[in-house]
């Protein structure tokens, strides 16, 4: 899976506020469910900095975790990335690490490899 096929397979998703997170997070897990694996959301991956990480999406197969996602809502139609978020994805031991930005806008999404 990449980048591309996630943008694509993700379409375009509209809600509001928290309920909008949350709509792209279920896309994600069942995308994939959808290719087998088994999806988490709000996966706890440990504490760093005093802080709890949890990462938004994961997919896992034999309980191994194999493509990891954040999810970041932005209000403008340009599309950014977060250092926190990336961070918090590096830490995990997964080959596949995704950024998933959504316009709170438009409501289109641009996946980014990490």
């Amino acid at each position: 899976m990449n980048a591309t096929t996630l943008t694509y397979l993700l379409g375009v998703i509209k809600g509001a506020g928290r309920q909008h997170h949350l709509l792209v997070q279920e896309k994600l897990a069942q995308i994939g469910r959808n290719l087998g694996y088994t999806s988490i959301i709000e996966y706890k991956a440990g504490i760093y900095d005093g802080r709890q990480d949890i990462i938004d999406v994961v997919w896992l197969s034999k309980r191994k975790i194999i493509a990891a996602f954040e999810v970041r809502m932005k209000k403008s139609y340009f599309l950014t990335t977060s250092n926190k978020d990336r961070k918090k994805l590096i830490r995990l031991d997964v080959k596949k690490r995704f950024l998933v930005n959504v316009s709170k806008i438009s409501g289109r999404n641009y996946v980014q490899e990490t």
